[in-house]
């Protein structure tokens, strides 16, 4: 009963899966769902990386422990799966929820070491009112100033990224 899904079937979401989703789509908006393990946090967050930095609007929808999209279809019906589907959220507001769970954001440093950890994600939003966007939503989230916010997102930009630098050795090597 849904009618464009694709399964990466336990392959991370890589650049390539995005590109070819966003040739694919009529609207930039994709829904992220995976399994509610650490394992599948980590996954919506490596393919937001790679959605976000080709403009697409990512949501995320929140699989019921111990279920997945096939599962729940079976045992609660199609509409359960569309409903979940309907429901799903904004991707920093799943993040932050996520990471609320885990850890108390009323914590300071804790508050600084999610702005840390988000601030790739935040960078990684190609359209730069989007960008502002969602930087402002992280700082009222947190009760954190947008500029601080700001400046973490600079910071993370500074950053070596561990991904460019792999597909970097991997092209230096082709190449010799």
């Amino acid at each position: 009963g849904v009618g464009n899904a694709v399964a990466t079937q336990g392959t991370a979401c890589t650049t390539e899966h995005a590109r070819l989703l966003k040739r694919y789509t009529r609207s930039n908006k994709v829904v992220i769902c995976y399994d509610s393990d650490s394992a599948g946090h980590d996954a919506a967050s490596k393919a937001f990386l790679e959605m976000a930095a080709l403009g697409m609007d990512v949501r995320v929808a929140t699989m019921p422990p111990g279920e997945d999209p096939d599962s729940l279809i079976k045992s609660k019906g199609p509409d359960a799966f569309r409903n979940l589907l309907e429901q799903a959220a904004e991707f920093f507001d799943y993040r932050l929820r996520h990471l609320g769970e885990e850890h108390n954001l009323e914590d300071p440093g804790t508050k600084a070491r999610v702005a840390r950890e988000i601030a790739p994600m935040l960078h990684a939003i190609s359209d730069k009112n989007a960008q502002e966007a969602s930087i402002n939503f992280v700082a009222t989230r947190l009760g954190l100033n947008p500029d601080g916010i700001r400046q973490a997102v600079v910071d993370a930009e500074k950053r070596p990224n561990r991904r460019r630098e792999q597909e970097t050795q991997s092209t230096l090597i082709e190449a010799t």
